[in-house]
């Protein structure tokens, strides 16, 4: 019975300190985050303090997201014809060719739609510091239609596939702009 009795409490003690620390564990890791590196797939643990860091590091420095970004607000701007939006994207060189396009269009009284479906592919294809090339495969469905809303190009239920390399310079730090557009493929209806 004796013995039991101290079985009995080194289990209840073994008991008590796992759940102690347990606590503290949990509140020594209150503050920590655990993500995936990007760039090396290894788990990385964080405390929230260098959370910017980590994301100024790895997600800053992944430029196809910005990339993408920018893609996808050229790309809407112009099809609605909102340059006004975008010209800070775009460089002294490709801002003209895109308003031309566009009064183009406005003289023939033609609207243009555009939906971004998706990417299936993003790859840069030249990385220098201050200019780099980002070949985009994407589904997208784009339309032209009349004053009167007739279709007179594309299919409003086709998703067609666009490659194209758009080539960025920076302008600034942080900060860059479009200088060139070259469509490589496209499969339209």
């Amino acid at each position: 019975m004796f013995f039991t009795n101290i079985l009995l409490s080194v289990l209840i003690l073994f008991f008590i300190f796992q759940v102690f620390w347990a606590i503290r564990e949990k509140r020594n890791n209150k503050n920590k985050l655990c993500l995936i590196s990007k760039k090396t797939g290894e788990v990385i643990e964080l405390d929230a303090t260098s959370f910017t860091d980590f994301i100024n590091k790895e997600i800053q420095t992944d430029f196809t997201a910005t990339a993408k970004m920018i893609f996808t607000r050229v790309s809407e701007a112009f099809a609605s014809g909102k340059l006004s939006d975008i010209k800070n994207y775009l460089n002294e060189k490709v801002l003209p060719i895109f308003q031309q396009a566009v009064e183009e269009r406005e003289n023939q009284h033609q609207k243009a739609e555009f939906a971004l479906i998706g990417f299936k592919d993003v790859k840069i294809v030249e990385d220098a510091p201050t200019k780099k090339v980002v070949c985009f495969t994407t589904e997208q469905v784009n339309i032209l239609k009349d004053s009167e809303g007739n279709i007179i190009e594309g299919d409003p239920l086709y998703v067609a596939t666009v490659t194209e390399n758009w080539t960025f310079v920076q302008k600034k730090e942080n900060t860059w702009v479009v200088s060139g557009i070259e469509s490589k493929e496209a499969h339209f209806a």
